[in-house]
């Protein structure tokens, strides 16, 4: 027996042990994929992202939801998440009336984080010079220098080198106004600690050259990579460590090719992701090339469909494959839609799936997480209030999607879709192109920027809500009464239109007040209602013109007592309850048309209150004495009716 007992009590603790572990692991998975919105009210791009050390992420981009000029100037934005998503710190950087982007951050080897964009001049309102921060982990400025070139300077790239320095990448531009044309060449600049230039050199192959992508490579060296248009194909330059060609390629078709992505791999050759309307199914697809380490070609190959497919990151897998992200015109939900595809070591897909709504959406920046899942950052349009047709064309988003290994985030996320990408080799042989660096000889420049904390708005497009809109007779709102389903944290605002001869009067059930439009925060399901009242007419001061109640119609006043006593009750007994707030809305969808034939004949009007009579007494009982002490009377009431029948029907035998 003692025996059965010790058993029994091990396979209780046992049981114990595997619930626990299995809520534990269901809390933790739940918890590693999701997918939110981040953004104020106007435009909010996302450029880049990266895991940090304490497992969160760093997002770079920029806003013109938190300038001073607001929708008008963009200030680089910098978001500090946790693993969850929450934001941990948020901050603009940016100057009065001169744009400012971020388009590459990293995170530094003493925890705080490096930021490469551009900035405008002061004396080029379309200009742009190159923009580095060196941030603390809090986000607090370190340094920052600007780098003027000529008048059109952008910086896409910048790396952490091994010794602790910089090397960034980008464009140097000028307008040849001769031609009219904008002359661009690759523009390397490689910096020390903080931010002083040790070496600086522009690589010209007689075109259009744009640098789009850098990295230190294995021995010390950079690889680097975009475009020119020269021969209007991808440009790879492999670097010593002072800014030395070591080799230079072009590889491409007979139209545009531009590389956006390149990284290096295992076995020290590269892979490169890039655009190309050259070949493929459609217009522009997806390039994939695996260089060997001197930039001859492994493999190729296209994935697309019909329309327009641009890739913007890749990076190899744990599991010697890679992983590519971008945006799809030939798949998914919507105009644009995020499209990522795991690949195999030799470029065969493993799975592809698009993420997006019915508006333009676009990933720019994916990295493999340490749990072996996936962090992808582009933009949005799709998942904004009020929904299409009614939403406005100047609100973009960032979206940040945390993805499992496979691709999936929670079942309750239905923006997934499937996409069938078409698989094409190409066979392009690598063109050696024989240009020589020029030195350039520019000092940073100071520059004054103050950052600012911001208030982004969070939505979490995995957990939706109901909203439910009504209005009385007399208007309209926007969007038009109707349900709704929103996503969690999206900051609904509805406007209240009346019509002629009504005036808007006031908000109630989940809000309330007269403020037009209104905002509602969906953290949960919601209801609401406009008001409206007729207008006095000048010629009457006693009566309005179309009552929009069936009890106002009767009484001939909405200030009658009647009526506030049927309206309190309403309020305080219908309202709370969801079956309620459906029972008014059915009410006040036809009610108008009684109320407006009962407002025309005195007899309907005395019918209608003889009628209300039990009802208003009902209510006012209800409002004024409770629900137990008109339980009772109505016990009694009913007794005492029974009991009266009953005696009349036994005199009567």
């Amino acid at each position: 027996m003692k025996l059965y007992i010790q058993s029994h009590r091990q396979l209780k603790r046992i049981i114990l042990i595997l619930m626990s572990y299995l809520t534990f692991a269901s809390f933790t998975y739940l918890n590693a994929q999701w997918a939110r919105t981040y953004g104020g009210g106007s435009l909010d791009y996302a450029t880049s992202i990266q895991q940090t050390s304490d497992g969160g992420y760093i997002v770079a981009g920029y806003t013109l939801s938190f300038s001073t000029e607001f929708g008008e100037t963009s200030y680089i934005w910098i978001l500090k998440l946790y693993s969850s998503g929450e934001i941990e710190w948020q901050r603009a950087y940016g100057e009065s009336n001169r744009n400012s982007r971020a388009h590459s951050i990293q995170q530094t080897l003493d925890g705080g984080y490096i930021v490469a964009g551009a900035i405008a001049p002061n004396d080029i309102i379309w200009g742009k010079n190159f923009l580095i921060l060196k941030l603390s982990s809090s986000g607090e400025i370190e340094w920052l220098w600007s780098y003027k070139g000529r008048d059109y300077d952008w910086a896409y790239s910048i790396f952490q080198t091994s010794e602790g320095g910089y090397i960034v990448a980008g464009y140097l531009g000028y307008d040849d106004y001769w031609w009219e044309l904008l002359i661009c060449n690759f523009w390397i600049l490689k910096l020390n600690s903080i931010g002083e230039i040790e070496w600086q050199r522009t690589y010209d192959a007689g075109g259009y050259e744009r640098a789009y992508s850098i990295q230190q490579t294995l021995d010390g060296g950079y690889i680097v990579a975009g475009e020119t248009t020269f021969s209007h194909d991808f440009w790879i330059l492999k670097l010593s460590s002072v800014g030395h060609i070591e080799w230079q390629r072009t590889y491409g078709g007979s139209n545009f090719d531009v590389a956006k992505s390149i990284q290096q791999t295992f076995d020290g050759g590269y892979i490169v992701a890039g655009r190309t309307l050259s070949f493929g199914a459609g217009d522009n697809d997806f390039w994939i090339l695996k260089l060997s380490t001197n930039g001859e070609i492994e493999w190729q190959k296209t994935y697309g469909g019909i329309d327009n497919d641009y890739p913007k990151s890749i990076q190899q897998t744990n599991d010697g494959g890679y992983i590519v992200a971008g945006s799809t015109s030939s798949f998914g939900a919507g105009d644009n839609d995020f499209w990522v595809l795991k690949l195999s070591p030799n470029g065969e897909i493993e799975w592809q799936r698009t993420y997006g709504g019915s508006n333009p959406d676009g990933a720019f920046s994916i990295q493999q997480t340490n749990d072996g899942g996936y962090i992808v950052a582009g933009n949005s349009s799709s998942f904004i209030f009020p929904p299409f047709p009614y939403q406005s064309d100047n609100k973009t988003d960032i979206l940040i999607l945390k993805l499992s290994s496979n691709g999936d985030i929670v079942s309750s996320c239905d923006f997934i879709g499937s996409s069938n990408a078409v698989i094409s080799d190409t066979d392009i042989t690598p063109q050696n192109t024989e240009i020589t660096p020029q030195d350039t000889d520019i000092s940073p420049q100071d520059t004054y920027i103050i950052p600012q904390i911001t208030n982004a708005k969070i939505i979490n497009l995995c957990a939706k809500f109901n909203l439910t809109i009504f209005a009385t007779h007399g208007g309209t709102t926007n969007p038009s009464p109707d349900s709704y389903t929103c996503y969690s944290g999206t900051e609904a605002q509805i406007e209240a239109i009346p019509e002629s001869g009504y005036e808007f009067n006031k908000w109630n059930w989940d809000t309330s007040g007269s403020d037009n439009p209104t905002t509602i925060t969906m953290d949960s399901d919601k209801s609401i209602i406009a008001y409206f009242y007729p207008v006095l007419r000048e010629e009457d001061d006693s009566l309005f013109e179309f009552p929009c109640f069936i009890a106002t119609a009767a009484y001939g006043s909405t200030l009658n007592p009647y009526v506030k006593i049927l309206r309190e009750f309403r309020d305080r007994y219908l309202m709370p309850s969801r079956l309620g707030r459906e029972l008014v809305g059915i009410y006040y969808k036809y009610s108008p048309f009684a109320a407006e034939l009962i407002a025309k004949h005195k007899v309907l009007k005395v019918a209608v209150r003889n009628n209300l009579v039990p009802i208003i007494a009902f209510s006012y009982s209800m409002v004024h004495l409770g629900p137990i002490i008109t339980a009772i009377l109505f016990v009694l009431i009913l007794t005492t009716l029974i009991f009266s029948i009953s005696f009349y029907l036994r005199k009567l035998m």
